[in-house]
This record gives structure tokens, sequence and C-alpha cells, in this order.
């Protein structure tokens, strides 16, 4: 991962980051510029592709479409799927 990552102390952010009713002193912002994608395992474990696992504002593309836009290949995003779910089966 690159990018930068800063302190912030606005209200508003703040708020909206608040659980049980106490809203934090300081957030991080972080500014991510670049992300790789190198361990398998790690990704299948996050289940960050698992809609109901994520609290996200808005939808997430899916783990084969996020592949196809990163490594620029061919393959339509059903394939990919098919690929992806051979190997997490056959190799991780």
């Amino acid at each position: 991962m690159n990018g930068r990552a800063r302190l912030v102390a606005g209200d508003v952010l703040l708020e909206a980051m608040a659980a049980r009713g106490k809203r934090p002193l300081l957030g991080i912002a972080v500014e991510a510029e670049e992300a790789s994608i190198h361990y398998a395992k790690a990704f299948i474990r996050s289940s960050l592709w698992e809609a109901a696992r994520c609290d996200a504002p808005r939808p997430i593309a899916a783990l084969a479409q996020i592949a196809l836009d990163h490594t620029k290949i061919g393959p339509s995003e059903d394939e990919m799927r098919r690929r992806i779910a051979r190997n997490h089966t056959e190799e991780v």
C-alpha cells in the first residue's frame, strides 16, 4: 500500500465515527494511492467482498471485477469468478 495518512480532528467527520455515544478525539484519514494484491489467503479471510459482513455506504465491486480492472486481462467477469473460485479450492 502506498499513500498518505493524517490525523483529523474535524467535528463532522468524527461525529460520523461515534460508537456507543462517544465520539473519538482524533481520527486517521488514509489516502491510498496504490494497493497491491499479494497474499490470497488474507483476501479470502477478510471477507471484504461479502456484502452482509460489510458496513459500506455504497456498493462494493465484485472481487472478479476488481481483478479485471487491476490486471487489465480479458475474460468476462463470470469467467474471472469461476477462476477465482477454482483457485480458492485448489490453490489456497
